[in-house]
């Protein structure tokens, strides 16, 4: 562990510069949780643009239970690929031999990464659905807000829930690097290690987040968009993420090292 201020200038910079890098590495890991994910991105967007009929609620529970279900699968499918970027992050063209292979280690780090969503989504609604219920107050109150705007002020709430989650739990971040090259890292050393670099860390780790924010705001379907439409927003949305994603992960890779100096092992201990 360290007492010094993580750079994040530096370490973004490096973070993109990872793409170029290890581009044909890039290709190889990610292509098939690309596929997973347009499939998840076709299926919820199918869905989204389907009227729930409060008559068919079990039928309506087991469809949105089944795009919950794909969601998940395509986030799995993610994580043998963000492993071994990690790791070839990490170190470098010592590890050439970056593989999409799912082990116990990437289950561990599945495990995580869905409790940490929960965790993060858990935070989020409560936000979402103060300012929900407080602009029904308002309206009640007899001030012309129309569904519109509280349908965007909804938005706005779950996206700051998000925004104060993630800020809440980047004390965390640093568990998934560890759980890639098998350092066993609790959450107390996690804590010990981001410590005074908490804000530093999570604009960091955020930077990335931007473009893919306003990817999914600008793929975007409506809802009477036809299939081919969906399937054209899907892939595109999908292979823009995709890197984006990658320098997410490059930007954990990084801070990791910045802030738990790894020992002269790591690499035996990786393999």
């Amino acid at each position: 562990m360290t007492d010094a201020k993580l750079p994040i200038r530096p370490i973004v910079m490096a973070a993109f510069h990872s793409l170029a890098e290890h581009f044909p590495a890039l290709l190889r890991l990610f292509w098939f949780p690309a596929v997973a994910m347009v499939a998840a991105e076709i299926t919820s967007r199918l869905v989204s643009t389907r009227q729930l009929d409060p008559i068919e609620i079990p039928w309506d529970a087991a469809v949105l239970g089944g795009i919950a279900v794909v969601m998940t699968l395509a986030t799995v499918a993610v994580v043998p690929a963000a492993t071994s970027w990690h790791r070839l992050v990490l170190f470098g063209r010592q590890q050439e031999e970056a593989r999409y292979r799912l082990t116990a280690r990437e289950l561990r780090y599945a495990l995580y990464l869905l409790i940490y969503c929960a965790i993060v989504i858990a935070a989020a609604i409560p936000c979402g659905f103060a300012v929900f219920w407080g602009a029904l107050g308002l309206v009640a109150l007899g001030l012309p807000i129309g569904f519109a705007d509280v349908e965007s002020l909804l938005a706005g709430a779950v996206a700051a829930g998000m925004a104060v989650a993630l800020f809440a739990t980047v004390r965390l971040f640093l568990l998934f690097p560890g759980i890639a090259i098998g350092r066993r890292i609790g959450l107390r050393q996690a804590g010990q290690a981001s410590r005074g670099n908490q804000l530093r860390l999570f604009i960091a780790s955020v930077i990335p987040m931007v473009p893919v924010s306003l990817i999914r705001l600008l793929t975007e379907t409506p809802a009477d968009a036809g299939v081919p439409v969906i399937l054209a927003a899907s892939v595109a949305a999908t292979v823009l993420l995709i890197p984006f994603l990658a320098v997410s992960v490059s930007v954990l890779s990084l801070s990791y090292r910045a802030l738990c100096p790894l020992p002269p092992d790591a690499l035996a201990q990786a393999a």
